[in-house]
């Protein structure tokens, strides 16, 4: 049984990186995105007010400025701060919030465990090793501990909020308690050994280095529990919508911040085109798409609204 242990942690890591990559790829290649055109734009220069270059005059014959710092920093509200839940459901930010933070210090804790690793084989100084151990300790129990208190709490706010509870679905409920029991019984390895990172450090050591088996061949039933739930997670974790992380910025940067001017002979104009001659498969009493008619046929066809 602990021989499979690293074989499922491989397969885990596997599906991860190429579902995440499929799913960008994805994303990256769907089709144009019908623009919400509302501003302010993260990206606009001298517009306190929320205007856009559009209003500039002769805005076509000069070189457009943008703020890379301003996308930066409503991303970094948006990302850090929960900028978005805090201003428009604060009762489930206050557990939103601790959840995410407890999730973004778990990706630095394994981000120092394999940092950790890697400094051990190449035989860095023993300090460098020293100094991501204490990240590794801190991210990890501070980590653990948030995402757990976040998760209990947005699971006890879907099943007695009235207006949660009903657009929650099934798979909201086992995200959260699948996230959970990975925490849980973290915490509980952690406080039953007194070696627990160590553990999951040559483990890590052991998986980079193609040789994991003897680093877990006698530990505790937690811990053990831990790494096959985390396995299952990266295996589970592209075929859901917990991938909003990558989903989010084409959403901002396609979507929400896309305010490219379309100009004759530009890039827009082929995309545009094509997404026009689409085939509408389905029908409504003012469209009558049945698969024959593209967008640009409804477009331009007359309709007569008093037809019954």
């Amino acid at each position: 049984m602990i021989s499979l242990v690293p074989l499922l942690t491989y397969i885990g890591i596997l599906v991860f990186i190429v579902g995440c990559i499929r799913k960008a790829y994805k994303l990256w290649n769907t089709p144009i995105h019908v623009r919400w055109e509302l501003y302010p734009v993260a990206h606009e220069k001298n517009k306190p007010y929320g205007g856009s270059y559009f209003e500039e005059f002769n805005w076509w014959t000069h070189k457009r400025e943008k703020s890379l710092m301003g996308e930066m920093m409503t991303m970094g509200e948006e990302i850090l701060l929960l900028k978005g839940v805090f201003e428009n459901n604060k009762k489930m930010w206050y557990f939103s919030f601790p959840f995410h933070i407890g999730l973004y210090l778990l990706v630095v804790f394994l981000l120092s465990l394999i940092m950790e690793s890697v400094i051990t084989l190449i035989g860095l100084p023993l300090q460098i090793t020293e100094f991501f151990n204490s990240i590794t300790v801190v991210s990890g129990i501070c980590g653990l501990i948030l995402t757990s208190l976040g998760a209990v709490g947005l699971l006890l706010r879907r099943l007695f909020n009235r207006e949660l509870k009903g657009y929650s679905t099934p798979q909201d409920y086992f995200n959260l308690l699948l996230i959970l029991s990975i925490t849980t019984t973290g915490l509980i390895g952690w406080m039953t050994s007194e070696k627990l990172f160590d553990i999951l450090g040559n483990y890590a050591l052991g998986i980079i280095s193609f040789s994991p088996t003897a680093s877990i061949s006698d530990v505790s039933s937690w811990i053990i529990s831990t790494i096959l739930l985390f396995s299952f997670y990266l295996v589970y974790f592209p075929f859901t919508h917990m991938t909003h992380p990558i989903g989010k910025y084409f959403m901002y940067h396609q979507v929400r911040w896309n305010d490219e001017p379309n100009i004759a002979g530009g890039r827009l104009v082929k995309k545009i085109e094509e997404v026009l001659n689409y085939k509408i498969s389905w029908s409504a009493p003012h469209i009558k798409g049945e698969g024959k008619k593209t967008w640009v046929d409804v477009a331009t066809e007359e309709v007569d609204f008093d037809e019954k």
